[in-house]
């Protein structure tokens, strides 16, 4: 199922990560597997479409069938619509241990500011 800690929450639907995972990686090899829920704001609450990056695969050569697949999949299985962005193999960050599902950009704005 998942961690409570990184559950979601979209339309009054509890979404898991893991679950929007299962999902992409229901389309390998059409996808990689590599995916992330990219959050702008803090959760649990996410506005719909629930804005995902996901990795295809090498060979697809039809990415708006393959998009539109892909969201279809997130509102039946999950009750929350879902906005896609393919991105090409490869290029999404891999990690050694636990893979990061949620990129959380407000985190990121923040770490940045601090930079400057």
């Amino acid at each position: 199922v998942g961690r409570t800690d990184d559950m979601l929450i979209g339309l009054g639907v509890n979404v898991f990560p893991s679950a929007v995972k299962d999902i992409v990686c229901e389309l390998t090899p059409e996808t990689t597997g590599e995916m992330q829920i990219v959050l702008p704001q803090p959760g649990p609450k996410v506005e719909p479409p629930m804005h995902i990056t996901v990795e295809y695969g090498d060979d697809v050569t039809d990415l708006a069938a393959l998009r539109a697949r892909i969201e279809k999949m997130i509102n039946e299985w999950l009750s929350i619509p879902g906005r896609v962005e393919l991105l090409p193999p490869e290029t999404m960050p891999r990690y050694d241990m636990k893979g990061q599902l949620v990129r959380k950009l407000y985190e990121e704005a923040v770490t940045r500011q601090r930079g400057s």
